[in-house]
Formats: structure tokens, C-alpha cells, sequence
């Protein structure tokens, strides 16, 4: 594992260029998959890939080990698992590892398209930890997208969730005066979170996700 300690003012596209390289460096060296990505106290790392680590996951490097093993034979995909070059991945690493913002493509398919959101409400739970606020999972225009609250815009209402450090909660907040189901008075304060008090507590955020996707017709 490589760690290149937290991002600050400093880093340019040069940085995040050479970080991407070194994973590739590393995935043909040792011929397995080495992760770009971040830990929950901001820590950049580049690390052998494994389920859930780096728990904030940008993008991963893998090599195929055989006989006829060439530099070509270096794949390198993001979170929605296509393959990009080094230079198109170099803007989404900035904005996973400056801004907190997660693309993974279009939802997939059924039990798919569920681990693929399950996979986003992982990633939105550990940069909780790391920015101490709630983001937000959900459908955009560039598909499921993990960013934080700033961005709530580019989210479909039906189709996406507040995560918080008290659960998972509808963007009903977003909706007209006479479409909010305002909270339970036993239920926890979001006051502290940010998230507007005419919102419900959801108990399967992949679920809801998904259905209200299916339901607004909106698939990338």
C-alpha cells in the first residue's frame, strides 16, 4: 500500500495523474488489482483491492497474470466499471477525492442494479465520517450518484435518499407543501444534519431507491 496523507490547496491534476500511474505501476508489478482511493480520516491511499477497502473507493487498476503479460493488458476502470484512460479518469478522482462526488452509471439491472446501490450507500456512510455531513444516493441525469447536499439538485426527488448519521431519509423536503410527510415526533432530530424536518425515515434506502427510479421512467 502507498499513502499519500489528505488533500489540501496543492494538489492539481498533476497529483491526482501521478497517483493513478502509481496504481498501475503497482497493478502490473504485482499482477493484481490495487484500488485508488480514501480512507474515513482522508488518508489517499493506492491499495491491493479488497471488499470494502479502500471504503472510499475511486477507481481500480487491474492486471491479467500470464505468459504474454504487456503493458496493454493493464485495465483501468471507475465505479460505474468501464474502462477509462488515465487522462479521463483524472477528473473523477479529483472530484471523489475534493468534493465527495461518486458517479456509478446507470442502474443496473434487478439484483444489479441493487449491489450497485447498495455499493453507493456504503461509499455516502463512510464520507459521513469523513466530512461529518449527510449525502445524498441517488438518480442524476449521469445516473446513480453519490455527492453531498450542495449538489441536491441534480437528484431526482423519487429516486434518491438523505444518508445521515441517524439513518436514511426521503428528499420529500424538495417536494410542494401538501406532498410532505413530516416526521414522527419520536423520531430522531435532523436539525443538526441539515436535512429539512418533512422527510420520512427509510428502512431499505436500495429498495426505495430503486423503485422510485422504475417508477419515474428516468434510467440512464
Amino acid at each position: 500500500m502507498k499513502s499519500y496523507g489528505k488533500v489540501d490547496e496543492t494538489w492539481d491534476d498533476a497529483k491526482f495523474q501521478t497517483i493513478i500511474k502509481d496504481a498501475i505501476c503497482m497493478a502490473r508489478e504485482q499482477k493484481k488489482q490495487f484500488a485508488v482511493g480514501q480512507d474515513t480520516d482522508g488518508t489517499v491511499v493506492v491499495a491491493l483491492s479488497q471488499e470494502g477497502y479502500p471504503p472510499i473507493f475511486v477507481c481500480v487498476a487491474t492486471a491479467w497474470n500470464d505468459e504474454k503479460f504487456q503493458e496493454d493488458d493493464i485495465v483501468l476502470r471507475n465505479n460505474d466499471l468501464h474502462e477509462c484512460s488515465v487522462g479521463e479518469m483524472v477528473p473523477r478522482v479529483r472530484d471523489v477525492l475534493t468534493k465527495g462526488i461518486v458517479n456509478y452509471g446507470g442502474l443496473g439491472f434487478l439484483s444489479e442494479g441493487r449491489n450497485q446501490l447498495r455499493d453507493a450507500l456504503g461509499c455516502a456512510n463512510s464520507l459521513i465520517q469523513l466530512y461529518k455531513s449527510p449525502f445524498i444516493v441517488g438518480q442524476t441525469d449521469k445516473g446513480i450518484m453519490v455527492a453531498p447536499l450542495s449538489e441536491r439538485d441534480k437528484f431526482l426527488v423519487v429516486g434518491s435518499c438523505v444518508v445521515t448519521k441517524n439513518g436514511y431519509w426521503s428528499m420529500s423536503d424538495k417536494m410542494s407543501k401538501g406532498g410532505c410527510h413530516y416526521m414522527d415526533e419520536s423520531a430522531p432530530p435532523l436539525a443538526t444534519d441539515g436535512v429539512a424536518r418533512c422527510s420520512v425515515m427509510i428502512h431499505n434506502p436500495a429498495v426505495h431507491i430503486y423503485c422510485g427510479i422504475l417508477e419515474s421512467g428516468r434510467l440512464c
